[in-house]
C-alpha cells in the first residue's frame, strides 16, 4: 500500500489542483495520511481535508483464500 500512496500523491501533485482524493479505511491513521497529502495554501503549509461519515465502528475480520472457499462458488458480475 506504501507504494501505492507514493504513486497517489506523484500523480496528485503533477496534475491539475482540481484532483480530488478519496482513502476510506478501517485502519487508517488519519493524521498521518493527511499530513502526507499536506498542501501549500496562501503560503501556509495546510494538512489535507478530512472528514468522518458515521459514528459506528465495524470489526476487521480477516479472511484469507482458504475461508473464502468455503462458502462455495463465488459468482461474477459483468457490467456493461
Amino acid at each position: 500500500m506504501d507504494f501505492l500512496l507514493i504513486l497517489v500523491r506523484t500523480l496528485w501533485l503533477r496534475s491539475s489542483q482540481n484532483v480530488k482524493i478519496i482513502l476510506m479505511s478501517a485502519t487508517i491513521e488519519v493524521e498521518k495520511l493527511a499530513n502526507y497529502f499536506r498542501q501549500t495554501i496562501n503560503g501556509q503549509i495546510l494538512p489535507a481535508y478530512q472528514f468522518h461519515v458515521g459514528d459506528k465502528l465495524f470489526d476487521v475480520q480477516e479472511m484469507y483464500l482458504e475461508h473464502i472457499q468455503n462458502y462455495g462458488p463465488v459468482s461474477f458480475f459483468y457490467f456493461e
